[in-house]
């Protein structure tokens, strides 16, 4: 056997090797689902149609003609020939390809079956848009139909949190565009590594996050306090890559590095104005270059309405191509219309600075914990301290928030969940907690 032999053999058993890590994968038990819902309003001015947004989001149109999806070739004025296909992101998925029956047994069919049933004729069109008309469009992202070679899905939605890191597949990415101007981007999400009530509040608390609540004063320089609240930052890949193209990612979003900008525009400003207080002088003594290093936020970087690059990306794809439009947040460039050859359409959010998450968490051993089995009532009812448990994963509670809940008076209790270690990895509740539990 010879060099090239003896290469070509041991690239197939790595293949091999790749392809049985694969099937493991997709065959461990799903711990928990997220799905993040992000509301926002298309038609900002009464002028905008749906198909104007729709031309933002390359949707690929359907061949009635032959009904089937054909691609949406580039205007080629010039006759020259020279026309390509556009990249388009966004496939149609209609009521006739949901309701055709040589869907079945799959997966996505079976959900809309029980859909459908569960809702009324009203809800339904919603949801599907099956009657005459357009009430809602809906679309699903195509990037999502790629698989490797073995078959396993290739999205992930990245959350990075100081020392915690999760990396959840995506199932799907669904867009739904109503008639009355607002349209929803979902993201399916599922977790099989992180096996806990505590991570999966994580996840949703992290995850959910599309801007900052509120930016701190700048007197503290520790990075966390910069945005305690936010990811350190959350970034989508499909085929094991970033979706960005060269230097600049438009699939991440840095929260962290753009919390150091905003710093540095800060300490810029008052070198600048000479108004720099004690700890600003301390601290650039300690970092002499740190307004280098993190270049000060330009102005159209941020806005009140602003929301994570990753999402804006997923409807406009970043405008790659010239003649493309894309989404922008910023409620100045509605004045401001242009940005070289690039046209902008703005967006405005239904939310304020978190998506709205549902969540279903699979754990037997816990479920039978809260149900109390072989006891004579759920022990949620009775422990305290579960009670607690379940209110927090109910409400994403993984700060010192305050949880609210009623006991079985009707009485309303605001408690707050200050946790301390005891060294020996648990934690305790704080002592007025407790004692508001002891009168219920």
């Amino acid at each position: 056997m010879d060099n090239k032999d003896i290469g070509e053999a041991a690239d197939a058993v790595e293949e091999k090797d790749k392809a049985a890590d694969a099937v493991k994968e997709e065959e461990k038990a799903v711990y928990s689902y997220h799905t993040f819902l992000f509301p926002f309003i298309w038609k900002t001015t009464a002028d905008i149609t749906i198909e104007q947004f729709l031309s933002v989001l390359a949707v690929k149109e359907k061949d009635k003609s032959t009904d089937t999806v054909k691609e949406k070739e580039e205007e080629d004025p010039a006759g020259s020939g020279s026309a390509n296909k556009k990249s388009e992101r966004w496939l149609p998925y209609d009521w006739e390809e949901r309701q055709a029956i040589d869907k079945f047994p799959s997966e996505g069919w079976m959900q809309d079956y029980q859909t459908y049933q569960y809702f009324t004729d009203s809800a339904n069109e919603l949801l599907f848009n099956c009657k005459e008309g357009d009430t809602v469009r809906c679309f699903y992202y195509g990037k999502c139909l790629s698989k490797s070679r073995t078959g396993s899905k290739t999205g992930k939605y990245i959350i990075k949190k100081g020392k915690d890191s999760f990396s959840l597949t995506i199932n799907n990415i669904r867009l739904n565009v109503y008639d009355a101007g607002i349209a929803i981007l979902i993201l399916e999400l599922e977790n099989k590594e992180y096996c806990s009530l505590d991570k999966v509040d994580l996840i949703n608390e992290y995850g959910r996050r599309v801007n900052y609540p509120f930016l701190k004063p700048f007197k503290s320089y520790k990075p966390e306090d910069s945005h305690s609240l936010c990811a350190d930052s959350i970034e989508i890949q499909f085929d094991g890559v970033s979706a960005g193209n060269g230097k600049v990612n438009p699939f991440k979003e840095d929260f962290l590095e753009t919390s150091m900008k905003i710093r540095s525009s800060q300490l810029d400003y008052r070198m600048k104005s000479n108004t720099l207080e004690k700890e600003d002088k301390i601290f650039l003594k300690e970092e002499p270059n740190f307004i280098k290093k993190h270049t000060p936020i330009g102005k159209d970087d941020i806005s009140l309405t602003y929301i994570m690059e990753p999402l804006q990306t997923l409807l406009d794809g970043a405008g790659q191509d010239n003649d493309r439009t894309f989404i922008t947040t910023n409620s100045k460039h509605m004045d401001d219309n242009s940005q070289g050859n690039k046209k902008r359409f703005y967006i405005k959010p239904c939310v304020d600075d978190r998506m709205f998450v549902c969540c279903i968490v699979r754990d037997n051993n816990l479920s039978n914990e809260l149900k109390g089995i072989g006891k004579s009532e759920p022990s949620y009812l009775i422990d305290n301290d579960k009670r607690l448990r379940v209110y927090e994963c109910k409400d994403v509670e993984t700060s010192e928030d305050c949880v609210t809940f009623v006991d079985g008076d009707g009485e309303t209790h605001k408690v707050k969940i200050k946790k301390n270690d005891d060294g020996n990895g648990k934690s305790n509740e704080v002592e007025n907690k407790k004692m508001i539990l002891k009168k219920m």
